[in-house]
């Protein structure tokens, strides 16, 4: 096993979480932190089709499958998802945690970062069919939490432990966040408007300023070349 290699691929993990979790302290945009979001699920699912395409690209025919493993091997693979989604429900109702709270952390106790085990895999195995063996378990992990919190999502949203309503429509709770309260986002919009706006200003402000100081400069000129009439007087001054 090549630990130098596997510590580099942790490292560089790491690097990207803290990073990510930086931006998102720095960054007050609350659409920059959709965007980082909606690009972090891009990349899950990226990993997952990864996962599936080394897993079952052994040596050939007689390489390593994921569906042509023991059955002990579905059964130890799938069950810390399925009893951690369990025992999280069970302490989280008797920590008299809100509904919502509740989904959230079961969520959390059961949603592994398969990704990481992707890396550490490709960074300790150099032979296709051992990275095939060992792509099998973040493949059938992440199925199986995928499959398993989708349903349990589901069921909790229409039971109302969400903050998503029950009567909203399927493509509308998919798509959209609850983090964030409406009126966060309309604070924030309002924000952007008058920023916006601002700018207009500053830049009308300073179109009259340059206008103002244009036309002044025209009529000192005009005043400093007009002849003085007291010079130019041929009257005659009275003795």
């Amino acid at each position: 096993v090549d630990f130098v290699a596997l510590m580099v691929s942790l490292v560089i993990v790491i690097s990207a979480i803290l990073t990510g979790l930086y931006a998102s302290y720095k960054s007050e945009s609350k659409r920059f932190r959709k965007a980082a979001n909606a690009l972090g699920s891009f990349a899950g699912l990226a990993l997952v089709v990864l996962s599936a395409v080394l897993s079952t690209t052994g040596n050939g025919d007689d390489g390593v499958k994921p569906w042509d493993q023991h059955w002990s091997f579905y059964i130890g693979v799938s069950a810390p998802c399925v009893i951690g989604l369990i025992l999280a429900n069970v302490l989280s109702k008797f920590a008299k945690l809100e509904d919502p709270e509740i989904v959230t952390l079961s969520v959390e106790c059961c949603y592994q970062n398969v990704g990481i085990a992707t890396s550490a895999v490709l960074a300790m195995f150099d032979d296709k069919d051992e990275i095939a063996r060992a792509m099998a378990i973040p493949l059938l992990y992440g199925l199986v939490e995928a499959g398993l919190l989708g349903c349990y999502c589901l069921v909790s949203w229409k039971l109302g432990w969400t903050k998503a309503p029950r009567d909203e429509q399927i493509c509308v709770v998919l798509t959209k966040t609850y983090e964030v309260a409406e009126e966060d986002e309309e604070e924030e919009a309002l924000k952007d408007g008058e920023d916006v706006e601002g700018q207009k200003k500053g830049c009308d402000a300073d179109s009259r300023t340059i206008t103002l100081s244009i036309t002044t400069s025209t009529l000192n000129s005009g005043s400093s070349s007009k002849p003085d009439d007291s010079e130019n007087d041929d009257t005659p001054t009275p003795i």
